[in-house]
């Protein structure tokens, strides 16, 4: 079973914190995101979930990500999620984000969608 859980929100949402007035689309290849390590073998990785297409986000995670300022975006979305789930342990928070945003930047395309 899947340590981390990626749910759909029912209304429109910042797709990085939450933010309930996303502004913006980050264009985005659709992805499966896995739990690996370097030097794991890749068959033994776990699913986490998946992505489809551009992520919402409000004004300042759109800024983050425009200006690459990964490690910010990171520290957002965990203190949101931090918020959001206090009873879920911070480094379980952390590590799925980084995950989730490692693979959402791999997979990013690079022209803006946004007029």
């Amino acid at each position: 079973m899947a340590e981390y859980e990626v749910r759909v929100a029912e209304h429109p949402v910042c797709d990085f914190c939450s933010d309930l007035e996303p502004r913006y689309l980050e264009d985005c290849e659709t992805y499966e995101a896995y739990l690996w390590s370097p030097g794991m073998d890749p068959s033994k990785s776990e699913y986490i979930g998946h992505s489809e297409g551009a992520w919402a986000a409000c004004e300042v995670c759109h800024q983050l990500v425009q200006a690459r300022k990964w490690h910010q975006l990171e520290r957002r979305a965990v203190e949101a999620m931090q918020r959001k789930h206090p009873d879920i342990p911070k480094n379980r928070i952390q590590k799925g984000v980084a995950i989730i945003h490692d693979t959402f930047r791999r997979h990013k395309r690079i022209e803006d969608i946004n007029p």
